[in-house]
C-alpha cells in the first residue's frame, strides 16, 4: 500500500511539472461527457493535456477543483485547493516539526481512483505530499 502510495504521489507531482494547457477540441468527447455527468452545473475553465490524461479546472462552491482522467474518460483523482486551515492536524504536525518557524503557503486536497487522501501543501521553495496519517510521501523544490 506504501509504495502504491507513492507511486501515486510522484506520478501526481510529476504531472504538475508537465501538464500542457489544450484546447477543448482536443479533448476526448469520452472526458468532456464524464464531466459533464459528475459536475452538469460547472463549467471548464481550462483543460490541459497531462501525459495521457486531461485534466479539467474549474471552480465549484467558491473552491479551485482539479479533475483528471483517463483519454476512456475514468475519473483518476479530484485535486481541490484548500486554506491552510482545513490541513487536517497531523499534516500541519508534520510541517511545523520538519520545518520549525516556516510557513505553509499553499494546500490541496487529492483524492484518487481508490479513494486515497493526500494532500499537497507549499513551505518555502518545497511542494511536499503528504498522507492524512502525516507521512511525507514526495518532495519536490519548486
Amino acid at each position: 500500500m506504501k509504495k502504491m502510495l507513492l507511486f501515486l504521489a510522484m506520478t501526481s507531482i510529476v504531472s504538475l511539472a508537465s501538464a500542457q494547457k489544450c484546447q477543448e477540441k482536443d479533448v476526448p468527447s469520452a472526458v468532456k461527457d464524464k464531466f459533464v455527468s459528475l459536475y452538469p452545473s460547472n463549467k471548464v475553465e481550462k483543460w490541459e493535456k497531462d501525459g495521457s490524461n486531461y485534466d479539467a479546472c474549474f471552480e465549484q462552491t467558491k473552491k479551485k477543483i482539479k479533475v483528471t482522467f483517463s483519454a476512456s474518460g475514468t475519473l483518476v483523482k479530484t485535486e481541490t485547493k484548500i486554506s491552510v486551515i482545513e490541513l487536517p492536524q497531523t499534516v500541519k504536525d508534520y510541517a511545523n516539526r520538519n520545518y520549525p518557524g516556516k510557513k505553509i503557503s499553499d494546500a490541496s486536497k487529492v483524492v484518487d481512483i481508490d479513494n486515497t487522501t493526500t494532500y499537497k501543501i507549499e513551505v518555502n521553495d518545497l511542494k511536499l505530499v503528504i498522507d492524512s496519517n502525516g507521512n511525507l510521501i514526495q518532495s519536490k523544490k519548486d
